[in-house]
């Protein structure tokens, strides 16, 4: 499991629980200022090449309910290492 503090590109604070093994039911995300888990759907969860990094990117597209957009979550982690380089959180859609 990756532990993951973050802001989204709007400002909002987030504590986000992403699996390893690609389970979406284990997907979590905590809304630090609101002191609640947001009530989402999970569209998918795939492991992409990044090639500009060399590294693999582990993609995850979800539905907020909360307030109705969608986020995407980039985490750059070597899963051999069991560390994360670097992780996005991005609101794609209002």
């Amino acid at each position: 499991m990756i532990y993951l503090i973050t802001k989204n590109n709007l400002g909002k604070n987030f504590k986000i629980s992403v699996p390893t093994t690609f389970d979406e039911k284990l997907v979590s995300l905590w809304d630090i200022q609101e002191s609640k888990y947001l009530d989402i759907d999970i569209s998918y969860i795939e492991l992409k090449r990044d090639v500009r990094r060399d590294t693999k990117v582990l993609s995850i597209l979800m539905r907020v309910y909360d307030d109705s957009s969608i986020y995407e979550l980039s985490v750059w982690h070597d899963f051999k290492t069991n560390s994360t380089d670097s992780f996005m959180l991005e609101v794609i859609s209002v």
